[in-house]
């Protein structure tokens, strides 16, 4: 009998937590402060040329005429942090103080742009592979994936090498670091910038200018062995690491 009304309890509780369950719906999942940032897709149709020459050709000048055009763009800016910044020694403490700081220059770096990225002087030898391609509407676009490039803390911005010259990169560091309130006191030579994933898919007009598209890399951070001061805070920053999305959206 014992048994029989344990059985009994038992049900009734299984019961009453699936209608509490259904009544109070679980809480949502955690987002992800890592994600990678949501960007269009695009149906580009079919591939005409592959030829890298000619299609670097047909976009650089497409991208002078957008600045010749002066065409009315409407698009954003956008930079996030897509893995956790780690290194050696007192990282946490570090972060305490830098994460909130960085948090801001981020945001501050997220804006409204007008503007095709670049100064059209990209060059056959910066692509890995690149095509020009038409829809069945009768649209043109112009997809290019770039060869990675790797700076050191005095990079150029739009001539230092192939996403340099695509996009335009974050250049040297001395702007990074002001807009963060860093004081780099040793180690300036230890600190490299990766630029891996650079691809542009863009739409080319009928009269040969840009009207939207997506101008895209991830930039790996890397911070050999410097001393710093950030805030009120001296600090030795051994084997940092961070990574970094960026894109250009035009509609």
């Amino acid at each position: 009998m014992s048994a029989l009304i344990a059985k009994i309890v038992s049900i009734f509780t299984s019961v009453i937590m699936s209608i509490i369950s259904f009544i109070i719906p679980s809480a949502p999942p955690a987002e992800d402060p890592y994600a990678r940032l949501e960007l269009p897709e695009y149906s580009i149709g079919e591939c005409i040329t592959s030829d890298a020459e000619e299609v670097v050709s047909f976009y650089n000048d497409a991208v002078k005429k957008s600045r010749i055009y002066n065409t009315s763009l409407d698009g954003e800016q956008k930079i996030k942090l897509i893995s956790a910044i780690d290194g050696d020694g007192a990282i946490g403490t570090i972060l305490k103080v830098a994460e909130p700081i960085i948090d801001r220059a981020l945001d501050h770096n997220n804006y409204k742009v007008d503007y095709v990225p670049g100064k059209g002087n990209l060059l056959a030898s910066d692509v890995t592979s690149a095509g020009i391609y038409e829809t069945d509407d009768g649209k043109t676009y112009v997809a290019i994936y770039l060869r990675d490039q790797i700076d050191g803390p005095d990079g150029t911005q739009y001539y230092g090498g192939p996403v340099s010259r695509g996009i335009g990169t974050l250049g040297g560091i001395d702007h990074a670091l002001a807009e963060l309130g860093v004081t780099l006191r040793t180690g300036r030579e230890t600190i490299k910038l990766e630029y891996t994933n650079a691809y542009i898919i863009c739409e080319v007009s009928s009269s040969g200018h840009i009207v939207g598209g997506t101008w895209h890399y991830d930039v790996g951070v890397t911070v050999g062995n410097a001393q710093i001061k950030i805030s009120a805070i001296a600090a030795n920053l051994k084997n940092l690491t961070g990574k970094l999305e960026y894109a250009i959206v035009l509609d």
